[in-house]
């Protein structure tokens, strides 16, 4: 039946040291609808759904599947009832095969006489495929597959499990479009809305104009509590906005009234820099103080030249100079030691150190100079954490929390604060608010500015042209592997979007 309540939770507590994660918290999920849960980083969206996939137990209130009292003690136990997520991060095991994830941990539905039944389980596993409307094979590898591919089969997977069961499954989706082009998003669109009547969905993400394409019905959380709960048709994203934060969103958004000038004094000087199939004589400089985005199509090699110069992806030719001094950066170790810090787009695999705490990533480009300093890494580390969390305003009960215990903002910030305190001259940022809410956005963009003021040269991508035009002194327009169009973009004369598309 439509409409009818899937799950409902109510009144959630739940208290991590030193913070209470949830406030008694409220979430209805109804067969036949898409909502979107919405909130800033750390507002309590993510434990609330930890708890209801079974990934974390409540301290108060009670959980309510198909109007019968639960409490899962496992993902196992929130899977029997068709309850799962489709993380950010993924869950399917790159190494083993379409047809092995599909049914992992399920082979035994499969066993007739002590044998697996391998005819049958491919042909469910086609009848996966075709309903989700994909065209892989079931023994290709899954890490060869897109990412829309492999969250569309663990959609698949979750229907699938429901038929069998007879129970309308409960869908999460973590994220899905962070790492999509726009054609896979309009596919997992489409599919979502195909497999709407079948299922209760519930669609996180900080595209809040995606939410609205989307969503049935919107619910915002704010400081470990649902603070509205209301039709999509109703909202804007200013809205929403306004809603997540508290209060009504600056319109200085960028800080645009922050914007310095830059100095005439050349930090980094970028000469015929070509990696051949990627880019090609790629030449421009950045000043002190000032702030430049790469902007351009996929496939303009923005991204590649970023990688080039921080040692990441080796050049064919040409020079990278850092205030004058030519540069051998074959390494990325040996740019960090010249003092260029560079934040990637895939935070969680390549900025941070998941398995750390907090401290052990604020530190470590710094340990050599700790270690000379004749101090214990490890008690000068914890100093210089707890600095930079109360500098950045990062929402840590200490500096020993495990980095993976955090927020997407607060990750970003302790990334940050790993460049800030080893003292750099040029900072390259790939997409650095993707996947944070409005107000850590907001707070990112502080720091920006600040590190400006500080005298930081800072190259970046962003995640839009408002962001790319709102921060930078200077738009650098890159086109098929070649830098086409320099756009000015100062404080007072901003370029419009529809300039720097054309330029595109």
């Amino acid at each position: 039946m439509a409409h009818e309540v899937l799950v409902s939770m109510r009144n959630i507590v739940k208290r991590y040291p030193g913070t209470v994660a949830l406030d008694g918290a409220n979430l209805e999920i109804r067969r036949g609808e898409i909502i979107g849960l919405l909130g800033e980083n750390g507002a309590g969206k993510s434990t609330m759904m930890k708890i209801l996939v079974g990934y974390e137990t409540p301290d108060g209130g009670e959980m309510l599947v198909g109007g019968k009292k639960v409490q899962f003690r496992s993902t196992r136990e929130a899977m029997a009832y068709n309850i799962g997520m489709v993380y950010q991060d993924q869950a399917l095991l790159p190494n083993l095969t379409v047809l092995q994830n599909l049914f992992l941990g399920y082979e035994h539905l499969f066993t007739r006489g002590g044998f697996i039944d391998h005819r049958k389980m491919k042909q469910t596993g086609r009848e996966i495929l075709d309903m989700m409307r994909l065209h892989c094979s079931l023994s290709d590898e899954v890490e060869a597959l897109p990412l829309s591919t492999r969250e569309l089969l663990e959609i698949g997977r979750l229907l699938w499990l429901s038929e069998i069961s007879g129970r309308p499954p409960v869908i999460v989706l973590d994220e899905p479009t962070t790492v999509l082009d726009s054609n896979e998003i309009r596919q997992l669109f489409d599919i979502v809305r195909s497999i709407r009547d079948k299922a209760g969905i519930i669609f996180i993400s900080h595209h809040l104009q995606e939410v609205l394409d989307l969503v049935d019905r919107v619910v915002v959380f704010r400081d470990g509590r649902d603070i509205a709960s209301l039709p999509a048709r109703d909202l804007t994203v200013a809205k929403i906005q306004e809603m997540m934060i508290g209060r009504e969103l600056n319109t200085e958004y960028y800080l645009v009234d922050k914007q310095r000038e830059p100095s005439e004094r050349v930090v980094l000087e970028v000469k015929q820099l070509t990696v051949h199939g990627k880019f090609q004589d790629i030449s421009f400089q950045l000043r002190e103080g000032e702030i430049v985005s790469l902007v351009g199509l996929d496939g303009s090699g923005k991204e590649e030249v970023c990688r080039a110069i921080f040692g990441a992806l080796k050049p064919d030719q040409g020079d990278v100079l850092l205030f004058g001094k030519r540069l051998n950066l074959k390494r990325p170790d040996l740019a960090i030691r010249e003092g260029i810090g560079y934040v990637p787009q895939n935070r969680r695999e390549e900025g941070a150190f998941q398995h750390l705490d907090i401290a052990a990533n604020v530190t470590v480009t710094l340990l050599e100079k700790l270690a000379k300093l004749m101090f214990l890494p490890r008690k000068k580390g914890l100093q210089l954490a707890r600095e930079w969390i109360e500098k950045l305003r990062v929402r840590a009960s200490s500096p020993h929390m495990l980095i993976r215990q955090l927020s997407g903002g607060n990750q970003q910030k302790v990334i940050l604060a790993k460049w800030l305190a080893s003292d750099i001259k040029v900072l390259i940022l790939d997409h650095p608010t993707r996947g944070i809410d409005v107000g850590a956005k907001e707070e990112i963009y502080r720091l920006l500015r600040n590190l400006a003021d500080q005298g930081v040269a800072i190259l970046m991508m962003c995640d839009s042209l408002e962001e790319d035009i709102g921060l930078s002194n200077r738009l650098l327009v890159l086109k098929d592997g070649r830098l086409t169009q320099e756009i000015d973009s100062p404080a007072d004369r901003k370029p419009s979007v529809l300039e720097v598309i054309r330029a595109l």
